[in-house]
């Protein structure tokens, strides 16, 4: 970590060592400047701004991200943690910071986002409904194209209970279908159910789906809920 100190005005009064191996700039380069002045944008500059005057009239401490220039020209995301100097004498007298490089994380974060970003338009744009639900029977998501195929928005959907989504004859399978996928988790075995099912549209119709459905898991192995592909099988 970069540790530094700021006067009440927000120069730089000391800054460690360590800022040459992060950045490349010697500690001397920035003792008596702005602060703000290694700061790439100015929105940034303006809430760095902010943040000080809150530690001036506060204890409160501050955490900000904010992208800055190396030495070479370069630009890194930082992550800061600032807090009021005090005194001696109990006065503040500027604040005493630290930061580190984020840009790993900035990056993963990004590559996650676009992740999510692809997946949840892939979801939402395909003509099979793609759906997750507990063990216990309740829908925590329903993609968009619900609604292309039975009418229901996906929230009308999630709020009706599961038995006035299937005719009676496939719900009986939905409720076999659950039982055993509770017995397979407690078993520690995976989720399987594949299955031809009468579904209720929003105008009283029915259609017929071809659904699968198996388990999902967390990073630790352990059960999340049950995901599934609803396809439309009507002649």
């Amino acid at each position: 970590d970069v540790v530094f100190r700021l006067d009440s005005a927000g120069r730089i009064v000391w800054v460690s060592p360590s800022l040459t191996t992060a950045l490349g700039w010697l500690p001397e380069e920035w003792i008596g400047q702005i602060g703000t002045k290694f700061l790439v944008h100015g929105g940034e500059t303006e809430r760095y701004k902010a943040n000080l005057q809150s530690l001036q009239n506060s204890d409160q401490r501050v955490i900000a991200r904010e992208q800055i220039y190396a030495k070479d020209g370069g630009v890194s995301w930082i992550e800061t943690h600032a807090g009021p100097y005090v005194n001696s004498k109990g006065i503040v007298e500027g604040s005493v910071a630290s930061f580190h490089l984020i840009d790993e994380i900035v990056e993963a974060e990004e590559t996650l986002r676009l992740s999510e970003q692809r997946h949840r338009r892939l979801a939402d744009q395909m003509l099979d409904v793609v759906w997750a639900i507990t063990l216990d029977g309740k829908f925590t998501y329903i993609s968009p194209s619900v609604q292309q195929l039975r009418g229901f928005s996906p929230e009308e959907v999630m709020a009706l209970p599961l038995n006035q989504n299937f005719t009676p004859d496939s719900f009986a399978l939905v409720t076999e279908g659950l039982s055993k996928a509770r017995d397979d988790v407690a078993a520690g075995q995976p989720v399987h159910f594949h299955a031809e099912l009468e579904e209720y549209c929003k105008d009283g119709s029915t259609i017929w789906t071809d659904v699968k459905a198996t388990c999902i898991d967390n990073k630790e192995g352990n059960f999340l809920e049950v995901v599934g592909i609803t396809r439309d099988v009507t002649i």
